[in-house]
């Protein structure tokens, strides 16, 4: 049983390579001349409108956001390693194995989950940004994204080099 299991398990490492490969044969080889002639050329093109920036930070602010964002990460985290853990006793269990193994890895899987959960929520709440410090900081950065005008200062600077 545990040859047969090998060799299917090999049978299907190597159909899936062979799969990956075919994909990556119908890309063409090397550019044409129209193309290699084009080599080390830009473009530039001039836009009368200017464009508003927009800022969006990722940061959780205060310590219910933290603790959420936390608790999602840690959720993650944990039951990935769960499921690994999980799938590592699984495959040392020699009798049942077939039944066994989803049970291990979904086992392993909720409680690497609860504790990733656990631990990701107090870390978040406890490293997250006070709000009114975050709004300082994202107000900080707006008023510094108005004040520049990207598309000018790039144009320029290309012009210059």
């Amino acid at each position: 049983m545990k040859t047969t299991m090998h060799y299917l398990m090999m049978i299907l490492f190597f159909v899936s390579l062979l799969i990956g490969q075919l994909g990556c044969a119908h890309m063409p080889q090397h550019p044409s001349e129209e193309v290699r002639a084009q080599f080390g050329t830009i473009g530039i093109v001039s836009v009368r409108s200017a464009l508003e920036p927009e800022f969006n930070p990722a940061v959780a602010k205060g310590r219910g956001l933290g603790a959420g964002k936390g608790v999602a990460v840690g959720l993650g985290k944990g039951a990935l390693v769960g499921a690994a853990v999980g799938a590592k006793v699984g495959a040392h269990t020699e009798h049942a194995a077939i039944i066994l193994f989803p049970v291990l890895v979904a086992g392993g899987t909720a409680i690497g989950g609860a504790i990733g959960a656990l631990a990701g929520g107090v870390a978040g709440a406890t490293n997250a940004v006070p709000k009114a410090e975050a709004r300082e900081i994202e107000a900080m950065i707006k008023g510094l994204l108005a004040r520049t005008d990207i598309q000018l200062e790039m144009a320029e600077h290309i012009l210059r080099n």
